[in-house]
């Protein structure tokens, strides 16, 4: 059971999906599950592992659900019979931490100014990505702390950008003309943060 908790965890950041942990931290009297048991509970709902079933996991599901919502950990305590109508009548408590998808900075420009942001970036815990249209500039040798690199045409890669709440785009080319492009091409994309450099 728990590494099937751990699996999904690991494939739901591999792909990017949100979701929430709970886990049981107070088991008192008579309850169906012990401290440390733990639920991963999808965005849609969908859950793998258990932390008590009936009424007590449908109402941590809600809450895994909300905390999802509000992108905040949550924490509540119920009396199984009193709350839940349970006839265990114990007392559980269960916090639910919620999983947000790793945050991605796409750089473009792997000049002086872009290979700083992405070093910084990088060590913010960002998942980084470089991008330039010159041969050479955006590689591992030169900016070894980003995790992805792309040498193109720079309206076509921002054009192809996939990118969500979670994607921070920052412009610093080494052209004015191309930021401008850059910028045309990603405006409407639903970026949690859009920055490009500029002289007044």
């Amino acid at each position: 059971m728990a590494a099937d908790i751990w699996k999904t965890l690991a494939e739901m950041e591999r792909h990017g999906e949100r979701g929430a942990l709970a886990i049981v931290v107070e088991s008192k009297g008579s309850t169906p599950r012990e401290v440390g048991s733990k639920m991963v509970v999808r965005e849609d709902g969908s859950v793998v592992g258990s932390v008590g079933g009936g009424a007590f996991e449908k109402d941590t599901v809600e809450l895994a659900l909300q905390a999802i919502r509000e992108g905040r950990p949550l924490r509540k305590r119920f009396l199984l019979e009193d709350d839940l109508g349970m006839r265990c009548g114990g007392v559980m408590e269960v916090y639910v931490e919620p999983i947000n998808p790793k945050q991605k900075l796409v750089v473009f420009g792997a000049g002086h100014v872009g290979s700083a942001v992405a070093r910084v970036g990088a060590m913010l815990g960002f998942h980084t990505v470089v991008v330039d249209n010159r041969p050479g500039f955006a590689t591992a040798e030169r900016i070894p702390e980003a995790h992805e690199w792309l040498e193109g045409n720079y309206v076509d890669i921002a054009r192809g950008l996939e990118a969500d709440e979670n994607t921070y785009v920052v412009i610093v080319t080494h052209g004015h003309g191309h930021d401008d492009e850059i910028l045309q091409a990603v405006v409407d994309k639903p970026l949690a943060y859009l920055g490009m450099i500029g002289a007044r």
